[in-house]
């Protein structure tokens, strides 16, 4: 094994700055909350940051997500967007081993998990985060970066140098006395779990951002019921919005596009 002399904070101070203006630009809201649990807090949040859309002030984030976490307290003012991080080191294996998943071939990169109960909260950081990852509206990612030396750091940060790893695509069931893995075969491949290979999924920054911006079934069934009312009510749909275009600001996002069809 060729053990990766980068630290994981390191790794996260690295890709902190480049990650938080993209999602600031993908969100189009400049007023993000970033909660970094201290190294005190962590073992509580499992994760190392986040970047949230919220009215929430950071100390009520903090104690919200922790009840939730911990006793499944139900959110007290609603969390609309949020990503939740983990970075995690990955070394580059060059030598056979039992852990080796059995369709890899050396050299391939394996990430190790933390199973091990804490001894204050009872849960392991890999239990934790898959706990917030049931946070509606959240997304929880462990994130792992295929660079492998102080040059890689000295390089202007991309964000394709990242594998985002859902960890909601993680198997079930693992207990603190095994060790588990994410790995993978080349630094561009999808991630498996392992020990028991079972395939993961990779996405880009870009897309882990943009899925939190997408309609859920419900959201989109609400509008369209609500555009079908106007027009019943109004018999003009396209005066209506025009009159309403002038009398008060547009609810619906700029983005939005809506389509209608006279009977």
């Amino acid at each position: 094994m060729s053990r990766n002399p980068l630290p994981e904070c390191l790794l996260e101070m690295n890709y902190f700055r480049l990650l938080l203006e993209e999602y600031k630009q993908i969100m189009n809201n400049p007023n993000i909350v970033v909660f970094k649990p201290t190294a005190v807090q962590e073992k509580w949040y499992g994760f190392d940051q986040s970047f949230i859309s919220t009215t929430n002030s950071n100390p009520q984030i903090a104690d919200d997500i922790r009840g939730f976490i911990h006793n499944d307290k139900k959110i007290s003012e609603p969390i609309y967007q949020a990503v939740f991080l983990q970075f995690k080191v990955v070394d580059r294996m060059q030598r056979r081993s039992a852990r080796r998943p059995p369709s890899f071939v050396t050299p391939y990169y394996r990430s190790e998990l933390y199973l091990d109960r804490n001894k204050d909260t009872g849960l392991s950081q890999h239990e934790t985060l898959l706990r917030i990852s049931r946070l509606e509206n959240g997304e929880t990612h462990y994130v792992c970066p295929m660079i492998f030396s102080i040059e890689d750091v000295r390089r202007t940060p991309a964000t394709s140098d990242l594998q985002v790893v859902d960890i909601r695509t993680a198997p079930s069931g693992w207990v603190t006395t095994e060790k588990h893995a994410i790995c993978f075969q080349t630094p561009q491949s999808a991630p498996v779990w392992c020990s028991d290979p079972i395939p993961g999924e990779s996405l880009t920054w870009k897309q882990v951002v943009e899925r939190l911006t997408d309609l859920s079934e419900d959201e989109v069934f609400s509008l369209i019921t609500e555009a079908k009312s106007i027009k019943q009510s109004s018999g003009d749909f396209s005066k209506l919005m025009l009159q309403s275009a002038e009398s008060e600001p547009n609810p619906l996002d700029g983005s939005m596009v809506v389509f209608a069809r006279e009977a």
